[in-house]
């Protein structure tokens, strides 16, 4: 039996895996919009090649309209996820430099925190 995550847990969880997962989620909401857009317009052309009238394509708008604002709200709701969790990961460069440059945020840690005249948090080092 799996025992469920505490908060506790969830707020622990380490910003590169999180920054990753926000990233392919956008992923995913981007190849959505992209197939319900290329949808629309393979019906226009069919339509048109048929003689059907372009008002036909307003359904296919109002989906692919639809479509958007759902992934816009999906990814206001992640980004406000990850920087509940993740304070420092405000900025798409910051974002960025988690995921694929962890060995120069160590390497940066690293020196900061044996030649630093305060202590410092990773979270300070990426910012």
């Amino acid at each position: 039996v799996e025992k469920p995550v505490t908060l506790e847990e969830l707020m622990s969880s380490e910003d590169r895996s999180d920054a990753i997962l926000f990233l392919f989620t956008l992923n995913e909401l981007m190849s959505m919009i992209a197939m319900q857009y290329q949808v629309l317009v393979r019906n226009i052309q069919k339509d048109r090649r048929q003689g059907i009238s372009d008002t036909a394509m307003i359904e296919n708008l109002l989906e692919g309209a639809v479509t958007s604002n759902f992934a816009i709200q999906q990814v206001q709701q992640l980004e406000m996820e990850l920087q509940t969790q993740h304070e420092h990961l405000t900025t798409p460069c910051r974002l960025l430099s988690t995921v694929f440059m962890p060995e120069v945020t160590a390497k940066a840690d690293s020196i900061l925190r044996n030649h630093a005249s305060k202590k410092c948090e990773k979270c300070d080092i990426i910012s």
